[in-house]
């Protein structure tokens, strides 16, 4: 009786999941799976070894992941609708490779060298995100898990501080 219970519930939970995801994958757009592999191309150059279209908190995006020349690996998400990045990181280097997403005053390799400068020491992981309207680098030097250790904003360079003492 217990094992017919636990498969019930087991088969509702399923059912409950497979029929959120479908509402989800509903999601109308104009865009081709091609669309957001030439837009992570013109990024940096390599090898594109995953493309998958995930969602979380309600949103859809494609999740490309690459390899790039240098044998880093990078990850870019592209916006399902717009096409638009999202949010692009690596925790795989080296990091030889530059990307300016948006043509913003801060490259990667800019940002990551003033990074490096500061700390004396190699970053292990980067980010590149908005963050309340604005896009940003975070570097990570220490451990690859937690919050960033070093922010750069991507328009003005200058590092960003959490206003915590």
């Amino acid at each position: 009786m217990k094992f017919l219970i636990t498969l019930i519930l087991i088969t509702g939970l399923v059912i409950c999941f497979n029929t959120k995801q479908a509402k989800a994958d509903t999601t109308l757009t104009k865009f081709q799976i091609s669309d957001f592999i030439n837009k992570a191309n013109a990024l940096i150059k390599g090898d594109i070894v995953k493309a998958e279209r995930k969602f979380k908190a309600g949103k859809g995006f494609w999740e490309i992941k690459m390899i790039a020349e240098d044998g880093g690996e990078v990850r870019f998400d592209f916006d399902l609708k717009t096409c638009e990045l999202i949010e692009a990181e690596s925790s795989e280097g080296p990091f030889n490779y530059n990307l300016n997403p948006f043509f913003s005053n801060v490259d990667l390799q800019t940002a990551k060298l003033k990074t490096e400068n500061e700390l004396g020491m190699k970053i292990m992981k980067w980010e590149f995100k908005p963050v309340k309207e604005k896009w940003e680098w975070r570097f990570w030097y220490l451990s690859k898990t937690g919050v960033p250790q070093l922010r750069v904003d991507a328009d003005s360079g200058e590092f960003i501080t959490s206003g915590k003492k």
